[in-house]
């Protein structure tokens, strides 16, 4: 896929991200039992720098949604002693797949 599309793609990945947070609050909560981790921990493990301007806005307002809804997740330490941020910023952190993502959809479905 070309550049732009990726970033359309990014683009309505994010504001369904955004729409999603405010329909139903509460999912941001969600904590794995295993990993410690929350939603926000999960997002900034799988989150790829946006292409341009508007994905950047884009990320920042589901990120800020998210925020909004469980602001206690911003220090919220998994069980390596990570907070969200660790993972955002530092790609090593991060696993080679995305693992992390399908099994929140599992156990968030269940």
């Amino acid at each position: 896929a070309s550049s732009s599309k990726k970033g359309e793609l990014r683009n309505g990945f994010w504001a369904k991200v955004h729409d999603q947070v405010r329909k139903d609050p509460n999912a941001v909560g969600f904590v794995d039992e295993t990993t410690q981790r929350t939603v926000l921990h999960l997002t900034c493990l799988l989150l790829d720098p946006p292409d341009d301007e508007n994905s950047t806005m884009n990320v920042i307002v589901a990120l800020g949604a998210m925020v909004q809804s469980f602001p206690d997740a911003v220090a919220w330490k998994d069980k390596k002693g990570n907070v969200p941020l660790h993972y955002a910023i530092c790609r090593t952190l991060r696993p080679p797949n995305k693992q992390p993502l399908a099994r929140w959809r599992v156990r968030a479905d269940a």
